[in-house]
């Protein structure tokens, strides 16, 4: 797995069975700069991107671990996608 720097970038697409990951906190940025023009939008996934952030704390008070960690994001996913088709913005 690869971050989102340039040589990672770079690294990750040269090399076979290597994953490009992008970091949430970096991410995270550019809808908050983008709430300026398009407000209702960028609030839509900054609240989509609190709520990941609410799941893995949950995950971590929990003591999840392994396939129990794994399930519990499926469950979470799974709830927010199906209600509104609103996970389609990632």
């Amino acid at each position: 797995m690869s971050i989102n720097y340039s040589l990672s970038t770079q690294n990750a697409t040269s090399q076979e069975g290597i994953t490009h990951a992008q970091c949430w906190v970096h991410g995270r940025r550019y809808f908050i700069e983008a709430q300026k023009d398009h407000p209702e939008q960028a609030t839509e996934a900054l609240q989509q991107i609190a709520k990941l952030y609410q799941n893995e704390t949950a995950i971590k008070n929990q003591g999840l671990i392994g396939e129990k960690k794994r399930q519990y994001r499926l469950e979470q996913q799974g709830s927010r996608s199906s209600k509104d088709g609103t996970m389609s913005l990632f």
